[in-house]
């Protein structure tokens, strides 16, 4: 059974807000404060989805309904990232750290 294209319409219109937060959120550095940025771009992601499959005759579900559940998917990925960033930012700096050295000493 074929995707039908409003959905698929809807899906790469989508898809530009969660590369917009997604490449703000990788350029800062802050662990704890990604949540609210991530949740935004999250939830104005699953708005566009439902707006744009509506605009082009298709109704998923309410646009509130869509926004709320970005908005969950961003915080729980948020938790589930947290314990990785945590155990890996020691090993982030010491490579920066390492890098700044070579840098002024052999550059």
């Amino acid at each position: 059974m074929a995707v039908p294209d409003p959905l698929l319409i809807g899906a790469l219109a989508a898809g530009a807000p969660l590369t917009a937060g997604g490449a703000i959120a990788a350029a800062g550095d802050a662990i704890g404060g990604s949540l609210p940025l991530n949740a935004a771009f999250d939830a104005l992601s699953g708005y566009t989805f439902a707006r744009v499959a509506h605009n082009h005759g298709f109704d998923v579900c309410s646009y509130k309904a869509a926004a709320a559940a970005g908005a969950v998917f961003g915080t729980l990925l948020w938790i589930l990232k947290l314990p990785i960033q945590c155990l890996l930012q020691p090993y982030q700096q010491q490579s920066e750290t390492t890098q700044s050295y070579q840098m002024t000493t052999f550059g």
